[in-house]
């Protein structure tokens, strides 16, 4: 593998790994400062309008 390719991979891999960092305190802000039942319902939207656009964004 060339090493740009290489560097290419690594830096989605980074940016992957920061972005699921950031869920996982996002949810866990959500179960610590709110009642289960709506730190549930945002997670469930806040999930609801990624997958939205995320599927906007590929179709």
């Amino acid at each position: 593998m060339r090493k740009k390719e290489k560097r290419k991979k690594d830096d989605i891999l980074r940016e992957k790994k920061l972005e699921s960092l950031k869920t996982q305190s996002f949810l866990a802000a959500l179960k610590e400062n709110l009642d289960s039942e709506t730190a549930f319902k945002i997670a469930k939207d806040a999930f609801e309008k990624y997958m939205t656009n995320f599927y906007g964004n590929i179709c």
